[in-house]
């Protein structure tokens, strides 16, 4: 949703330096190893500070950044082949326009990184090209800028390093030992990426929330068999190719038991090897043969980018993804535009309308599938119920459809969560191990004030990993609701530890001191409270009235007073009266408990201790005035 896109990006053009200096999910979901990608971070600041909250403009800018991707795409394809080659370009550049399984990068706002990534992928590559063939200075200058900023929009441009090697070197008929300054360039670039990126994850410590090796992401890292985990790999690679060609069905996600465990005797496993050799074995062939064919090319391009994600050699951050095609598409549109070519040029007479006779309907079919998958983007609920349908043992879609099914916060009532907390279960029948599951199934049974369910669910979340912020935040929680305080203490200084700027965890543990009768320690975590949140009611009055008890007056009218004036409450008004009278500032204490009595003169408790304040001021006389109304029942 939206409000998440933006969450860290609500200062605006004020809040953009600070996004050079963190990770790309800190402030929105903490995860070790997390990422730097602040480029479209600052473009999403930026949205906010011009329109606020709306999506229209985040939209905008994508339709516009995939129509300069598609534009550069058919630049690079006339610079790679010649002139000649431009209606090549122009059918490989229209394939890459409509293929349906673009559709989650477009409709995506968060996805801005994969699209600025690519187009500023697409400037590398022709800028470091120009240079071999020119070798004019400012065209490798622009390049190895052009690479740092797409690194620093998403690190998957790292298989250029790879790529453009290649692309050079079969390009050029002359200076390729400019092939190896472009390829050291990109390396000094991805060099300086890479200690930017270790800076940043230095400086900025982070808890989990989505786990490093969560299985419901990357089914593969539950499997020990190194032959199940590589055939089950090879079998996504095959999806990978189907979705290419035959894009149904699409999906936003594809976790534990979306794509089954299987073995190399799967027949799907099997055509999926033989496809994927076979374009590695024409690649190298043809690359040997044919220097500079487009179709060489353009499946070197597939092979090399898809890389990254084919989970053999180095498991991805999830099995499958449909953006994770978005670059590697380009490759797969360059061999089949190449191959259409192929045919048009072996054709006698009109090979070129025949093909426009074939290209025309595929085109319009394509179109018509992102059409109607564009549809089912229009929010999250619609999206996951949509793919729900089409992947029902999905463990995180049903949880993400869990999501909306709960009610509003705050709801009371048990029967309200029960589509919610069934649908919970039913990912927990998935995948029994399921953290998150289990975390938000402990914080619907806190809701509903049974504790120890919820207990039992955050505790087996924990077993999965102990440091998760999340879990030993609601164990904690439950813990200080059955008065367990020195259990619920232990588990709420780890969610401090974890996540030291965690209000409400901070709270929780100076109110689990509070009611264990130690308030010197309560009252280090009411103000560890207050410097995160300075006007948090909860630690004002906890703090003040701890600070009453122990004796520190003037501190403690100072923090109920400043409460008071924020909710213009009588008991905190009360409390604040209470605490002049305890100082001794009794003056103060009148004037303060007359000021309660004209605002509300049923005010029981201003009225009996403005008659102590008299009292002990030596005033007789008037305490047995207000002590004649509060003894009238004027409340």
């Amino acid at each position: 949703p939206l409000r998440d896109v933006y969450k860290r990006q609500q200062q605006g053009w004020a809040g953009i330096p600070k996004l050079f200096t963190t990770t790309h999910l800190q402030g929105f979901m903490k995860l070790p190893g997390d990422g730097y990608r602040p480029l479209s971070l600052v473009m999403f600041a930026a949205e906010y500070a011009l329109v606020g909250m709306q999506p229209w403009l985040g939209h905008a800018v994508n339709v516009a950044l995939f129509a300069v991707c598609v534009w550069l795409l058919q630049r690079l394809i006339v610079l790679l082949a010649g002139a000649q080659h431009t209606l090549t370009a122009i059918v490989a550049a229209s394939l890459f326009a409509v293929l349906p399984v673009h559709t989650e990068v477009v409709a995506n706002i968060k996805s801005r990184d994969e699209l600025l990534s690519f187009a500023l992928g697409m400037l590398t590559i022709e800028k470091m090209l120009r240079y071999v063939r020119d070798g004019q200075i400012k065209h490798f200058c622009a390049g190895v800028g052009a690479y740092l900023l797409a690194l620093l929009a998403k690190e998957n441009v790292i298989t250029l390093l790879a790529l453009v090697p290649v692309l050079a070197w079969h390009m050029a008929q002359t200076g390729r030992g400019r092939v190896w300054v472009a390829t050291g360039g990109m390396v000094m670039g991805a060099g300086m990426y890479a200690l930017a990126t270790w800076l940043v994850l230095q400086h900025n410590h982070t808890a989990l929330g989505i786990e490093a090796n969560d299985v419901t992401v990357n089914a593969l890292k539950g499997i020990s068999d190194t032959g199940t985990r590589l055939a089950t790999a090879m079998l996504g690679m095959g999806i990978y190719l189907k979705l290419l060609v035959v894009p149904y069905p699409l999906l936003c996600n594809y976790s534990y038991a979306s794509i089954p465990y299987v073995t190399f005797g799967n027949v799907w496993v099997l055509l999926s090897v033989a496809a994927w050799v076979g374009i590695a074995v024409a690649a190298v062939y043809r690359l040997v043969k044919h220097p500079g064919d487009l179709l060489a090319i353009g499946l070197v391009w597939l092979l090399v980018t898809l890389s990254m994600f084919s989970n053999i050699v180095v498991l991805a951050g999830a099995q499958l993804a449909e953006r994770f095609l978005f670059l590697p598409s380009a490759g797969y549109c360059i061999a089949l535009a190449a191959l259409l070519h192929r045919f048009a040029q072996r054709s006698t007479g009109g090979g070129w309308k025949r093909i426009q006779l074939v290209m025309l309907p595929v085109l319009l079919a394509y179109a018509g599938v992102a059409e109607a998958r564009n549809s089912e983007w229009v929010n999250d609920e619609t999206l996951f119920a949509r793919d729900l349908e089409k992947s029902p043992n999905d463990c995180r879609l049903t949880f993400f459809v869990a999501g909306h099914a709960a009610p509003p916060a705050g709801t009371k009532d048990a029967s309200a969560y029960t589509e919610e907390i069934s649908l919970l279960r039913k990912a927990l029948s998935i995948y029994p191990d399921f953290i998150q599951a289990h975390t938000t199934l402990a914080a619907v049974y806190e809701t509903l004030k049974m504790y120890d369910s919820a207990y039992i669910h955050g505790i087996a979340a924990l077993r999965q990993n102990p440091d998760n912020s999340v879990a030993t935040y609601v164990t904690g929680r439950s813990l200080y609701a059955m008065k367990r305080y020195e259990e619920a203490v232990l588990w709420l200084h780890t969610t401090v530890r974890l996540v030291p700027d965690h209000e409400e965890a901070n709270l929780n543990l100076a109110r689990c001191y509070d009611d264990g009768g130690l308030t010197d320690s309560a009252i280090v975590y009411y103000r560890a409270v207050l410097k995160i949140d300075a006007h948090n009611e909860m630690a004002l009055r906890g703090l003040g009235l701890g600070q009453l008890r122990a004796g520190q007056y003037d501190e403690a009218i100072n923090h109920l007073r400043m409460l008071a004036e924020m909710t213009r409450d009588a008991d905190d008004g009360n409390n604040l009266g209470a605490a002049l009278l305890s100082a001794r500032r009794l003056p103060e204490a009148v004037t303060h408990f007359k000021q309660l009595l004209a605002a509300n003169p049923a005010n029981a408790a201003a009225c009996q201790n403005l008659t102590i304040a008299w009292k002990q001021m030596g005033r007789a006389d008037s305490a047995a005035v207000y002590g004649a109304k509060c003894d009238g029942g004027t409340r």
